[in-house]
């Protein structure tokens, strides 16, 4: 819906919500005011690489806090709205509706074309040469399942910076991209090695130059185990979560005393709230 004002989703009746969820899931015609995300930066870069590059296919990142503040912006788990009846189980968790007007700083959409450029085949192992059965939808289950089938790989000072050059283009969502970009092939379990945890996590302050945390963080519902379904194949989305839990705890304090008296550069970051991601054709600034 474009250059129109979406109503508020508790304005519209249960039947109508139902039915435009239930065209959405089955891909039936119906005029609808949600727009597909993940949570799944894995998902969405195997579904950008499938798409036709004459289509010129977008990475797109929302913060859904920010939507939601700024336009009213509600987000939900699909299997939250919908009950899914002949739909693969994998299907049940992989997607996010977002509800309302997608547009404004909580917002960025990048060209799937300098992520490649930039180094993203190197992140995702497999992904330049994969394709997509018919029955994997286009969304990377079955690369999911081998890469996540492959030995742990620690994360490596070239990674981070691999993850920042990349992860700049989306602005101000650079740094939850980044830490997405890093948990994109089995990770070590940080949670078991407490100096291991202490040296990852300093080292991506220092390589991301995430500066701060915004107030009332690790509270945040998301960050607990389990609140998140991540099950069918999402470990990314599990690792995600446990880096961002990691970061949590940092006492930033070290880092406001390192900068004391030190100007900022431009390029070091502040970390944002929870994102979901899709993609696009082209960027849709004023998607509705």
């Amino acid at each position: 819906m474009r250059g129109h004002k979406v109503p508020d989703m508790y304005s519209r009746s249960e039947a109508y919500l139902y039915r435009m969820v239930y065209c959405h899931c089955y891909n039936i015609p119906y005029p609808t005011e949600f727009s597909s995300w993940s949570a799944s930066l894995h998902l969405v870069v195997v579904y950008a690489n499938s798409m036709p590059i004459a289509d010129d296919p977008h990475v797109a990142v929302i913060d859904t806090q920010q939507l939601e503040r700024d336009g009213n912006v509600k987000v939900w788990q699909t299997s939250h709205l919908f009950r899914f009846q002949a739909l693969s189980p994998h299907l049940t968790n992989a997607e996010f509706l977002a509800h309302g007007r997608i547009a404004g700083s909580g917002y960025k959409a990048v060209g799937f074309a300098a992520l490649r450029q930039r180094g993203l085949y190197s992140m995702v192992l497999g992904l330049e040469h994969f394709v997509p059965e018919p029955c994997d939808f286009q969304f990377g289950f079955r690369l999911r399942e081998q890469t996540f089938g492959t030995a742990e790989k620690a994360i490596e000072d070239c990674d981070i910076l691999t993850a920042r050059h990349i992860a700049t283009l989306f602005g101000e969502l650079r740094v939850p991209v980044a830490v997405a970009l890093l948990c994109l092939r089995p990770r070590p379990n940080i949670d078991v090695n407490p100096s291991m945890r202490a040296d990852l996590i300093a080292r991506l302050v220092n390589g991301l130059s995430i500066t701060s945390l915004p107030d009332g963080f690790a509270s945040e519902p998301w960050l607990c185990r389990g609140a998140v379904d991540t099950r069918c194949g999402f470990q990314d989305v599990e690792q995600w979560i446990e880096l961002f839990r990691a970061l949590s705890m940092y006492n930033f304090s070290t880092v406001a005393e390192h900068k004391r008296g030190k100007r900022l550069r431009n390029e070091e970051f502040t970390l944002g709230a929870p994102l979901h991601l899709s993609k696009r054709r082209k960027p849709m600034e004023d998607y509705e």
